[in-house]
């Protein structure tokens, strides 16, 4: 049995400022940890201002799932960890990914 509660669907909403003001919609299934919630805070928006592992995975051109398997584990390869940061313009920094880099 896991202990993850079962999968919902979540409309975070926030608006963002830096020049303009615009809501930003961050979908989301389940709570998946900390790793997961900074994937999104680093998560460009797309065009309709919405942000999910799925975007983010399209910004880094690879697939969604391999994102997954970051969370599940809770860990990020060292090189992925810079990409994010660099996409995240400014949203997120190396820091922050400190304690899910693998060593």
């Amino acid at each position: 049995m896991s202990d993850r509660a079962p999968a919902t669907k979540r409309r975070t909403v926030s608006t963002e400022t830096g020049g303009s003001e615009k809501e930003v919609v961050t979908l989301r299934h389940r709570n998946n940890g900390p790793l997961h919630d900074l994937l999104l805070k680093a998560c460009p928006p797309n065009k309709d201002g919405e942000k999910s592992i799925t975007i983010l995975a399209e910004s880094l051109d690879i697939s969604a799932w391999s994102i997954h398997k970051w969370v599940q584990k809770g860990k990020i390869p060292p090189g992925r960890a810079v990409e994010v940061v660099d996409i995240s313009e400014g949203r997120v920094t190396l820091a922050d990914f400190s304690p899910f880099v693998y060593v």
